[in-house]
């Protein structure tokens, strides 16, 4: 499983990442995502685990922390919330179109939140050119 971590400290490092993660289960990768520019922290990073079990415990964790997990898709509504229940995330929205994903995007820019969208087809084409850093 494939987790985004959001509102990192600016210096937590891939082994920070990877060690706090660690504590759940396997990590098979930790990437905190830098600038290019600056090469500083964007305050964001993946992880992933190979155990959706540890996956779970380390998501819920991280919900305890205050962190904001969304989950915005195409797919069928009732799929999506199947997953959605499963990972004991309550912000997602399946069925969702295209502009949908990014008025979401940009409803919560404007309550001051770095947001990162990851996407994997055109129709997320105007949520990722919307998002403060888009991984395609």
């Amino acid at each position: 499983m494939n987790i985004h971590v959001s509102n990192l400290s600016f210096n937590v490092t891939d082994e920070d990442l990877k060690d706090f993660f660690a504590d759940y289960g396997e990590v098979s990768s930790a990437k905190v995502i830098m600038d290019k520019m600056t090469n500083q922290s964007r305050g964001f990073g993946f992880v992933e685990m190979s155990d959706d079990t540890a996956a779970q415990k380390a998501i819920k964790e991280l919900k305890d922390l205050g962190l904001e997990i969304y989950l915005l898709s195409g797919d069928n509504n009732n799929v999506v919330k199947k997953v959605a229940e499963t990972l004991e995330i309550s912000n997602y929205k399946g069925d969702a179109l295209p502009s949908e994903k990014a008025e979401i995007i940009n409803k919560l820019q404007k309550e001051g939140k770095l947001v990162a969208m990851v996407g994997d087809g055109i129709n997320d084409s105007e949520a990722l050119a919307n998002a403060n850093v888009s991984i395609a």
